[in-house]
């Protein structure tokens, strides 16, 4: 890996060009947030003659940037004592985001926001995963959508959950920290075909904080960051700025490879967005194979200026991965995998289901009725006559 600062003498010519004209300060910190992006600024705010800035403003960054290092040293530390944890109970864990890509490609643990700790681990591990994080003091049911940490699932609820999500989230109240272990990037609904065993073979070792630990390799590292975008349907700048770090530190990426595996997962055209997204928004530089995969799909470019277009939004909305959406089916190119999508999100159950209508697992089945008679019927009705009551209220 060729390390590079996220800042170079161009970068921060250009900010001090920005600082020339009138600055919205209020706008600009409103959106370093929104886009998990205040440890850049408050590091370009560093970086520039401090008689460019405001007093106020240079102060309130130096305080944030203080913080955010003292949480994020925090949060990499916690994490070598869960990957300790998994270790002795002989539990393979593939980290990933957080400070994997903060240390290893912002360069300094301080300069990504993050608020969780992610790792992959294998599905049949999962289970024994969570003796693990019990045994550190994580609390909680790990169901991502309960409305209550104390509800509890039955049997067959929590199979069926275990398949739908892909990860579990736990949370410990003395360090106030979530983590959430994985064994699948995407859930089953969205109608990928991801090869995990792929993810698996092709990682390496890399110091993290000073412990050895596995991580994806950069191939895998670019795919599950453009499936991670995309069900976010590019909300944050963040996700974009993360695919640049690894591009521009790279210098072995095999995109035949990276391009191959993308195809037989059915997600080349989530990875072709999300690289079109890093070219016209962060100048990154791609690959002639990647940018001739680029050029020969129409859509990918319109669903990348329809995405960078959303992004500049004050408030960028997309519709969720939960529901039927033309933005997830525009960005599946093979019509198997949009009719699992289709199918798959219509008729799975989740925990909002469980917790409405609580059955015994005999009667599970029900369930498969409940899920598009309350999400597609049911539900808009009541939004409907609310809109209504709303609208027929006096002024």
């Amino acid at each position: 890996m060729s390390a590079q600062a996220p800042f170079d003498d161009a970068k921060l010519a250009r900010f001090n060009d920005l600082l020339d004209g009138p600055i919205d300060w209020t706008d600009l910190v409103e959106s370093a947030y929104r886009h998990a992006l205040t440890p850049l600024l408050c590091r370009a705010i560093e970086l520039v003659p401090a008689s460019n800035i405001p007093a106020d403003v240079r102060a309130a960054a130096q305080t944030h940037a203080k913080d955010h290092s003292v949480r994020n040293l925090q949060l990499s530390e916690e994490l070598r004592r869960i990957l300790d944890g998994l270790e002795e109970a002989n539990i393979a864990a593939i980290p990933f985001k957080g400070p994997v890509l903060a240390e290893h490609y912002y360069g300094d643990v301080s300069l990504r926001s993050f608020h969780d700790l992610d790792f992959l681990i294998a599905k049949d591990a999962a289970a024994k995963s969570v003796s693990v994080l019990r045994s550190l003091g994580y609390t909680g049911t790990g169901q991502i959508s309960s409305q209550s940490r104390d509800f509890v699932l039955s049997p067959r609820q929590d199979a069926a959950l275990w398949h739908y999500a892909g990860e579990y989230i736990f949370f410990h109240d003395d360090r106030k920290i979530a983590v959430e272990p994985h064994w699948a990037f995407a859930p089953p609904t969205l109608g990928l075909d991801l090869d995990y065993a792929a993810f698996w073979n092709r990682t390496r070792q890399r110091a993290l904080a000073g412990r050895p630990v596995r991580v994806l390799d950069p191939e895998n590292t670019l795919l599950s960051l453009a499936v991670h975008g995309g069900k976010d349907a590019w909300s944050r700048l963040q996700s974009v700025a993360d695919l640049d770090r690894v591009i521009r530190c790279e210098s072995d990426i095999d995109w035949d490879l990276l391009l191959d595996h993308a195809r037989r997962s059915g997600a080349s055209r989530i990875l072709m967005v999300a690289l079109q997204l890093a070219r016209t928004l962060f100048g990154t530089d791609l690959d002639p194979r990647a940018g001739d995969a680029i050029a020969g799909d129409k859509t990918v470019i319109a669903l990348a200026e329809q995405r960078g277009t959303a992004l500049s939004a004050r408030q960028a909305t997309h519709s969720s991965i939960r529901e039927i959406s033309a933005y997830w089916l525009r960005m599946l190119e093979r019509p198997r995998d949009r009719f699992r999508y289709v199918f798959r999100t219509a008729f799975t159950p989740r925990v909002q289901h469980f917790e409405m209508l609580p059955l015994p697992d005999r009667l599970f089945f029900v369930y498969y009725a409940i899920k598009p008679a309350h999400d597609y019927i049911a539900l808009p009705l009541w939004i409907a006559a609310k809109r209504l009551q709303v609208a027929g209220r006096p002024p």
